[in-house]
């Protein structure tokens, strides 16, 4: 079973001390795909409104950013290159992602220029791009062969910091890890992700300071397995648990879980703003169920477009718009959450 928890990265606090609670609806407003395209999601959406994600049809996929007013703009793949996407942005308008050809590779588009190249560690083959904050920082992970690596084809999986200036630098794993991934960067310079356990059945969630110094993150009640997707200024993350039972597990200043509405379960978190309201998705009925949280821990259920059967929620900012997924017979639509979106 998979059970939702929050971690404090960095400090003991009580959810409710991070900020004021959304309050009222919010609905679903659609994103459209590029021309030409099908389908679309949106992965991630800055404090400004402008979301961005993939775009795809007709045999291509792009990277796409979409403003405040949901008009799409393209994402150049790297040249040579066939298809881009993108995974997180900043306040600033930097987006990072990936650029694929014959390999992967992470990159960065500036708000007035076409994608930079974040190559991989010395060595390795391919890079993927996965966070960044607003000064320019990249976190992800540099793949490539090894006699380690058996949990993805062969390939190790290796956490990396690309700085302002493109250059990857190598994250210390806790002791007796040797892969792993780096997934979000706050604006204080933490990062958050995961380590590979030798089992492949025994991963842990692991933040690593403003410094670089990797801590693993406690167990959630008799989990044997923690992932951690996101991180806020405060220094709380949140991620996923696997548990060895059903038991509930109450909030505490350290891991908590988040418990989702009745019915539910199958739940994995990928987002979280600076008031610690939370986003994600769950199963019911053995459909895609999007929810968000409040900082209180309060779990809601997040409508699709009309006449879609699932939806999924990835990113949430500090207005509490949320970005995300409707989905319906093998097709995907871009949308966002908002109250402003409810008036009609």
């Amino acid at each position: 079973m998979r059970r939702v928890l929050v971690l404090a990265a960095l400090a003991a606090m009580s959810f409710a001390s991070v900020g004021a609670e959304a309050s009222g609806p919010v609905c679903p407003k659609l994103l459209p795909p590029l021309p030409g395209h099908s389908d679309s999601l949106a992965r991630t959406i800055s404090i400004g409104g402008n979301a961005a994600g993939t775009s795809w049809g007709g045999g291509t996929t792009r990277g796409v950013v979409w403003g405040p007013l949901g008009v799409p703009r393209r994402l150049a793949p790297l040249s040579g290159d066939h298809a881009s996407e993108a995974l997180a942005i900043s306040g600033n308008g930097q987006v990072a992602g990936t650029s694929r050809g014959s390999v992967t590779t992470a990159v960065r588009w500036d708000v007035r220029s076409g994608p930079r190249r974040l190559r991989p560690l010395p060595g390795d083959l391919e890079s993927f791009a996965l966070g960044i904050d607003n000064a320019g920082r990249v976190v992800g992970f540099s793949r490539g062969r090894g006699q380690i690596g058996g949990r993805d084809g062969g390939f190790r999986h290796r956490p990396v910091l690309w700085g302002t200036d493109g250059k990857p630098r190598a994250l210390q794993l806790p002791s007796g890890y040797r892969e792993g991934n780096a997934e979000a960067i706050s604006q204080s310079g933490v990062i958050v992700g995961f380590v590979f356990g030798p089992t492949g059945t025994d991963d842990r969630a692991v933040v690593w300071d403003a410094a670089g110094r990797p801590s693993l993150r406690p167990l959630l009640g008799s989990s044997l397995t923690s992932e951690s997707y996101a991180v806020n200024l405060a220094g709380v993350a949140v991620g996923d648990s696997g548990l060895g039972d059903t038991a509930g597990t109450s909030w505490t200043a350290s891991v908590g879980e988040l418990v989702p509405p009745a019915g539910i379960d199958a739940v994995e978190t990928y987002g979280l703003n600076a008031r610690g309201e939370t986003v994600g998705f769950g199963r019911r009925d053995g459909r895609s169920v999007a929810l968000r949280w409040t900082a209180s821990g309060k779990g809601y259920v997040l409508r699709p477009l009309d006449g879609d059967a699932e939806a999924q929620a990835w990113a949430i900012n500090r207005g509490g718009e949320i970005a995300g997924v409707s989905l319906r017979e093998g097709r995907a639509r871009a949308v966002i959450w908002s109250s402003a979106a409810c008036g009609g």
